[in-house]
């Protein structure tokens, strides 16, 4: 990371995403972020009458959304697991408008052994070659 001496360092852009309301249903009804993404959700209601939006644990936005009105909602994805998102009005969970917000660890893949050791023959083979050429041009100039 890059900073600038007395300068605050640069924050990450939010992962910026639209979840539509209609009956009953949320699209998408799936959601996969990242460990520790800043996230915004523009919330649409996109139906013809009033649904709310929540995600257990991060966004509770139990306020009646009106036909084509919007919200943002905006946390940290800050404890990986598998969360409900879904619309709080009585009946509508039930008539399918529910989904899944997911926020997964990183994942790092350690280095092989194998690839390590090709990685270091291809380096010796590189050196070499390197001396071959060295000696010879050595050579040839004397």
């Amino acid at each position: 990371m890059l900073s600038v001496m007395l300068a605050a360092p640069a924050r990450a852009q939010p992962v910026s995403l639209t979840v539509e309301l209609t009956e009953y249903s949320l699209s998408p009804n799936g959601i996969e972020v990242a460990l520790g993404e800043e996230i915004q959700i523009r919330v649409i209601n996109n139906g013809s009458i009033g649904h709310t939006f929540v995600i257990e644990t991060y966004a509770n936005y139990d306020t009646n959304i009106t036909p084509g009105g919007q919200t943002n909602v905006f946390f940290t994805a800050d404890a990986a697991g598998t969360y409900a998102m879904y619309c709080v009005l009585q009946g509508h969970r039930t008539l399918g408008m529910e989904g899944t917000f997911t926020i997964r660890r990183a994942v790092t893949t350690p280095p092989t052994p194998v690839l390590e050791v090709a990685g270091l023959l291809a380096a010796t083979a590189v050196a070499a070659v390197a001396i071959v050429v060295l000696l010879r041009s050595r050579r040839d100039s004397a």
